[in-house]
């Protein structure tokens, strides 16, 4: 079992802000609640786009998300409009806010990490992380296949998802953060019945879209430090 919550049991989180940062009192992080609807989803990473205009990462099928819930004392604010693709390259979606998106994101319930890099590539057996916020925990997985295809009812079929061995994720957790220490990899999708008769059989499996698909899809990229 792989864990990746600390380094010799330390935490450090370092983040660099621009000068519009320090002006700004409250941020908008990933891995916080977003609802609408009487739905809630969770956000995943801080994005930019190719025009500068900056927001919040999460999957596609939450739609109709409206507000963001703020981090104490703040009171909860309005989600900007939503970006998404449904379909090749994933699940994946994007809201401004109407605060600075640092790249941070909770890891935890009350642990922040920095964002320093994004995967690019992702290989059978990897661990890659989750942090579950309807279960306020983490836990880390080996990837069991670098690409599927789900057909949701709700939605379109979407492809290019990545499969874990073991199920984590519940409803609530959607769009929210897979990593690995401070690097990026994916956004919470749902989950699927995939079978392997030789070693695991059927079993209920994460699903998740790839963060480097933000920018084919979408035309945002993670911000990173």
């Amino acid at each position: 079992k792989m864990e990746d919550t600390d380094l010799w049991g330390l935490v450090l989180v370092l983040a660099e802000y621009d000068d519009d940062d320090i002006d700004q009192p409250y941020h908008s992080y990933g891995g916080r609640k977003i609802s609408g609807g009487g739905y809630q989803c969770t956000t995943a990473f801080s994005v930019i786009h190719s025009s500068g205009v900056t927001g919040t990462s999460t999957a596609a099928h939450c739609d109709g998300m409206t507000t963001y819930d703020a981090v104490a004392p703040e009171a909860n604010y309005d989600l900007g409009p939503e970006m998404q693709h449904e379909g090749g390259w994933g699940d994946l979606q994007w809201h401004t806010t109407p605060h600075v998106e640092p790249a941070e994101y909770y890891a935890r319930p009350t642990t922040l990490w920095p964002v320093r890099s994004v995967a690019t590539s992702i290989s059978k057996g990897e661990w890659v992380c989750s942090y579950s916020r309807m279960k306020g925990d983490r836990k880390c997985d080996r990837v069991f296949r670098t690409s599927v295809s789900v057909n949701y009812s709700c939605c379109p079929k979407m492809k290019r998802l990545v499969a874990m061995e073991h199920r984590f994720n519940i409803p609530g957790d959607s769009g929210g953060p897979w990593s690995r220490y401070d690097k990026a990899y994916g956004i919470v999708s749902g989950s699927k019945t995939i079978c392997d008769w030789w070693i695991f059989g059927c079993n209920r499996r994460d699903v998740w879209s790839r963060v480097n698909y933000l920018g084919p899809a979408l035309g945002v990229q993670v911000r990173t430090l």
